[in-house]
């Protein structure tokens, strides 16, 4: 058996180096670091996706084995490269990304690559945003996640915006909103949850995508911690104050952190307390704060014991 299954992109996230334009190539991709970090905290995980037949496809598979991903459904492309993205940071830590996907070899995994025993291995499902950017990969993305929609499975999906990736944002909130009733837990950030359903405050956006299905919907607000509406639970959670150098992977670690913990209590999501939930969001908050205290997203992910000292010792971000 495997506890969570997903499609999704894996590729090379080129993170600054000592240079102004000197750059260091660490693995990446949303489904994959949240993989890695349900991985690093000791759940079993398989990955479904492509990689170009290169030397940056074969970092990566060996980078899934490194961390425990497993990578059955991993697919080397020999005819296109492995996708590239070169991430740039602010002073803040915060990054914008220039991808080398035209095409790019995650965006051509199809519907016939897909290892529908893997889902059916899994008792929780996940899908990002990035792989419904192009076809293939869009629809080979929705037929594994209706499949397992109908499988019964636990399905959490991360919308992950990437606007470059898109032909234009309409596009995007229409092709995004179809991913939303198909799973039980939503993960956006703000921009994201106000693009999606076009209201103006995260409050209102929060309500109107649980509406549309999922039972927990967590917006992440950065240094603001998580805003997450459950049932009759409308909250706002503060995040921990660690020094931040590249938030590169830290919403990944967060959500993976997240099914981590619901995986743990062994709870339908539905039927969460609002101190099991508290005690997840938390869990999240923490994970995602050391991950963004470090480079590169699957280099700097925590295990149980790290994220629990980051809980114990430091402080919670007031704003």
């Amino acid at each position: 058996m495997i506890d969570v299954a997903a499609i999704g992109e894996l590729l090379i996230d080129f993170t600054p180096g000592d240079g102004e334009w000197s750059f260091v190539a660490h693995p990446g991709g949303s489904v994959a670091n949240f993989l890695a970090q349900l991985s690093v905290l000791g759940k079993k995980t398989s990955f479904m996706g492509m990689v170009g037949k290169d030397q940056f496809g074969e970092y990566l598979r060996d980078t899934l084995a490194g961390v425990g991903v497993g990578a059955e459904g991993l697919k080397m492309n020999p005819d296109v490269g492995t996708t590239l993205a070169f991430v740039h940071i602010n002073k803040q830590g915060d990054r914008s990304f220039t991808f080398y996907r035209r095409p790019g070899a995650d965006m051509m995994f199809t519907e016939q690559d897909i290892d529908y025993s893997l889902i059916d291995s899994a008792r929780y499902f996940h899908f990002a945003g990035v792989s419904l950017t192009k076809e293939p990969m869009r629809s080979a993305t929705f037929a594994a996640a209706s499949y397992a929609r109908r499988a019964g499975k636990v399905i959490s999906f991360d919308p992950n915006y990437r606007s470059t990736l898109w032909d234009s944002e309409t596009e995007a909130a229409e092709v995004l909103r179809l991913g939303v009733p198909m799973c039980d837990l939503l993960k956006v950030s703000d921009e994201e949850a106000l693009m999606i359903t076009g209201e103006d405050t995260v409050e209102k956006a929060a309500a109107v995508l649980a509406s549309m299905g999922p039972a927990l919907v967590l917006v992440t607000l950065g240094a603001r911690g998580c805003h997450c509406y459950h049932k009759n639970l409308d909250r706002h959670f503060e995040t921990y104050d660690t020094k931040v150098v590249d938030t590169t992977g830290s919403g990944d670690s967060f959500f993976g952190a997240v099914v981590y913990r619901l995986s743990c209590l062994g709870v339908p999501v539905a039927a969460l307390s609002d101190l099991q939930l508290a005690e997840m969001v938390d869990f999240g908050n923490a994970a995602g704060s050391c991950c963004a205290a470090g480079y590169g997203a699957i280099p700097s992910l925590q295990d149980e014991a790290g994220i629990r000292e980051c809980m114990a010792k430091v402080p919670k971000l007031k704003l």
